[in-house]
Parts: structure tokens; C-alpha cells; sequence
């Protein structure tokens, strides 16, 4: 699999961008795609905030359908912050990601089927989307896949602030070490830099944690 980070995908630019950040983050999502073809990957997994807002205009929408048309293999997401409305998965039905998802154009693994999860080669890949009880002790379930088999090697995205060490005080978040989880890989977006102080994180019980972070960065 090739992990892509949160893409954001936009028409404006953001404030701090002097380029063009619609040129830049499809030059990148070229690039990627170019990559899975040489490694001959088998899925693409990208952990939410696919879209920057779920009121991009449709022209927005238009290309970056017709740029993951471009995509060597399955484009398999979640939603995140930026997917939906107020954080609000109920709301998932009327956003572009939806739009997306119902064109098969991308495949939402928390809804893929209509089992929460799709399986290439033995391998279940599972997700739980952004909403209000991420990274709260309401949303501790977020983390462990919604269909499981022990003799399946599973992974799991989700979107969250997913971190080795306590970040800001005050700051909503989910320590790796805290995490109960039954997948073998945890695949995480929201963090735009990472996990804290990598990409990628064994703990000792063997789970793997991998945030790549953001594909084009946002703020300087």
C-alpha cells in the first residue's frame, strides 16, 4: 500500500501559499500516483481531509475527479475534519467526498459494501471517520476495527490527533501508548507534521502507527 497524507484539496489559495496550491498538491498527487506504479502497489490509502471543505465549488470537484480517475489502483479514505459538516458524520451524504464515494471514484472503508471494511489479499482495511467524540474518551472505539478476523492481517485508519507525547495543554488528543486497538497497523491523518517525532511508530507489542503527514503544507 502507499500512504498519502491529508490532501486538502482546494481551488484558493491558502493565505500563506505563494504558488499555486491547486497546481502544487495535483503535481503531488501525480507524483504519488506515479510511485504506486513503480512499487506496483495494490491500494492507495489516504486517512481524510480529502477535500478542504465540503463547500468547494464544483468545478473543484470536477478535477479532483478527474485527477484520482488518474489513480493505478483503488483510492481507499475516510472522512476527516474537512469532509463533512460540522464534524458531523450524518451529514457525509451531501458533501463532494460522498459525491466521490457514490461514483466509486474513491471507496470509504467505513462504508465500503456496507461493512466497514474492504479486504485485498487477506488483508482487511477498516477505518472510523472524523466526528465529535475523536480523540475523546467517548471515542476510544474509533481506533478498533469495526470488522475482524485473527487469522487476517487488518489495517485500520483513522482521522485523529494521533501523538507519542502530550502536545499543548488543552489540546484534544490520543497518545499512541493509550491507544487499545486490535488492528496490526493504525493509519492516521490530522496531524499535519506526523505522529510528534516521526512518521512511524512500533510500539513494543508490535501495532504500527503511521502518519506521513499533510501532502502540501497549509501555514508556513
Amino acid at each position: 500500500a502507499l500512504i498519502i497524507g491529508d490532501v486538502h484539496y482546494r481551488a484558493g489559495n491558502p493565505r500563506s501559499r505563494l504558488d499555486n496550491y491547486q497546481e502544487a498538491i495535483t503535481a503531488k498527487l501525480l507524483e504519488c500516483f506515479d510511485l504506486a506504479r513503480q512499487h506496483k502497489v495494490h491500494v492507495i490509502l489516504q486517512p481524510g481531509d480529502l477535500f478542504d471543505s465540503p463547500g468547494v465549488a464544483w468545478d473543484t470537484v470536477k478535477q479532483l475527479a478527474l485527477l484520482l480517475k488518474q489513480a493505478p489502483c483503488p483510492f481507499l479514505t475516510i472522512p476527516g475534519t474537512h469532509d463533512t459538516w460540522a464534524h458531523n458524520l450524518s451529514t457525509l451524504y451531501r458533501t463532494p467526498f460522498s459525491f466521490l464515494s457514490a461514483l466509486e471514484i474513491i471507496h470509504d472503508v467505513t462504508e465500503e459494501r456496507g461493512q466497514g471494511a474492504v479486504t485485498i489479499n487477506d488483508v482487511i482495511i477498516t477505518g472510523h471517520g472524523y466526528n465529535h467524540e475523536t480523540d475523546t474518551a467517548a471515542g476510544t472505539h474509533q481506533f478498533v476495527p469495526g470488522t475482524w478476523s485473527e487469522k487476517s492481517f487488518s489495517i485500520h485508519m483513522v482521522h485523529a490527533m494521533l501523538l507519542d507525547r502530550v502536545p499543548v495543554e488543552g489540546m484534544k488528543h490520543t497518545l499512541i501508548s493509550q491507544v487499545d486497538t486490535t488492528a496490526d497497523v493504525v493509519v492516521a491523518g490530522h496531524v499535519h507534521y506526523g505522529l510528534g517525532n516521526g512518521y512511524v511508530h512500533q510500539r513494543d507489542d508490535g501495532i504500527l502507527f503511521i502518519n506521513p503527514g499533510a501532502l502540501c503544507r497549509k501555514e508556513a
